[in-house]
């Protein structure tokens, strides 16, 4: 019985690591998809566009 509790211990660390690890990779995909929108604006320079990106960035939180 006091194998199980550092067992568990070790799963649940286990899976809170893998579930930080997916929130990163999804937060660094949302960055390289404003990257790359930011980008694009500034090569086609449509303001509207801009102004409707920052509106969006700012209601995603």
């Amino acid at each position: 019985m006091k194998l199980f509790g550092p067992l568990l211990a070790r799963d649940f660390l286990v899976q809170s690591q893998m579930a930080y690890e997916k929130r990163v990779r999804t937060i660094a995909i949302y960055i390289k998809i404003y990257v790359a929108s930011d980008i694009f604006i500034t090569r086609y320079e449509d303001k509207r566009m801009r102004a409707l990106l920052i509106v969006l960035r700012y209601n995603d939180d």
